[in-house]
């Protein structure tokens, strides 16, 4: 129940931007179903604590989802995505730039058959430019921004705890998914 009762999200995300972004709209009840290749999301391997072998992480960042195994690598399975989407009203990832498109899951492929799709897709340094394919992990955006430089402690910058960029970026992404639905 909530606001979101009958959107369905398809959460092609991983580690924290996309699925805390996915979280939101699943705790305003949207129907989020959460695609992840037979490896899983990289935060089920992160270490710290875990409960049942499942880390804290991936019970946070992926409650109030369904989810599903799917290995768009393999012939068809894009097929079975594009499936998906023709029922859904969102679609999140936050793939390395070029991944989905070569998988044949990216705006064009999902828009051709759902043109009224919302598709939001995150990246770290855009789409474009010479950064497009450096690792966007939360410290180093935030020491390219210069946010470290305000947690200095002992002439040192020190990263904001609680994984900031990301965040702020997963909030930014929602907000505008749900701008876009309206």
């Amino acid at each position: 129940m909530g606001p979101l009762e009958g959107i369905r999200v398809l959460d092609l995300s991983m580690v924290v931007s996309g699925p805390f972004c996915t979280m939101m709209l699943g705790d305003l009840g949207a129907d989020v179903i959460k695609i992840e290749p037979p490896d899983g999301d990289v935060s089920r391997m992160l270490s710290g604590r875990e409960r049942g072998g499942v880390t804290i992480a991936i019970l946070n960042w992926n409650r109030n989802k369904r989810a599903m195994m799917l290995d768009l690598k393999q012939p068809g399975a894009a097929d079975v995505f594009l499936k998906m989407a023709e029922r859904a009203d969102v679609v999140v990832q936050n793939v390395r730039p070029g991944v989905v498109d070569r998988l044949g899951v990216g705006y064009d492929a999902v828009a051709a058959r759902n043109p009224k799709i919302v598709y939001c897709s995150i990246a770290g340094y855009g789409f474009s430019g010479p950064s497009v394919n450096k690792p966007a992990y939360d410290p180093i955006i935030q020491g390219m921004a210069g946010v470290m430089t305000s947690q200095r402690t002992q002439g040192r910058p020190r990263a904001v705890k609680n994984i900031l960029g990301d965040k702020v970026t997963a909030m930014t992404a929602a907000i505008s998914i749900l701008a876009a639905l309206n």
